[in-house]
C-alpha cells in the first residue's frame, strides 16, 4: 500500500521558482513510494485550514513556498496545544 502525502504548494510565493521543478519533486516523492496530492494555496490561513481538515487521511504533508507559507505551517504544528502536539507529520519547505 502506498503511503500518502499531502503537497502544499503557495504559486504566488518568491518569484514562483517551484513552477519550473514542480513535476520533477513530484516524481521524486512518487519513487519514494508515495501517492501525492497536490493543492495549491489560495489565500491566506488556506492552509492552515486545509491542514487541520485533511491532513489526518495522509502519512505526510510538505508545503513549499514563501517565509510566510513556511510560517503558517509551522505555527500549526508548534501550538501548545495538546492536539497539535500528537500530531507527527511536520511540513517541510522545497
Amino acid at each position: 500500500m502506498q503511503k500518502k502525502l499531502l503537497f502544499f504548494v503557495n504559486p504566488k510565493a518568491g518569484h514562483s521558482e517551484i513552477r519550473g521543478s514542480l513535476m520533477q519533486v513530484i516524481q521524486i516523492f512518487t519513487a519514494g513510494g508515495y501517492e501525492v496530492t497536490v493543492h495549491p494555496t489560495s489565500a491566506p490561513r488556506d492552509l492552515t485550514r486545509q491542514i487541520e481538515k485533511r491532513a489526518a487521511d495522509f502519512d505526510l504533508v510538505v508545503c513549499t513556498g514563501g517565509d510566510g507559507t513556511l510560517n503558517e505551517a509551522c505555527l500549526l504544528y508548534t501550538s501548545p496545544s495538546p492536539r497539535d502536539r500528537q500530531k507527527s507529520r511536520m511540513p517541510s519547505s522545497a
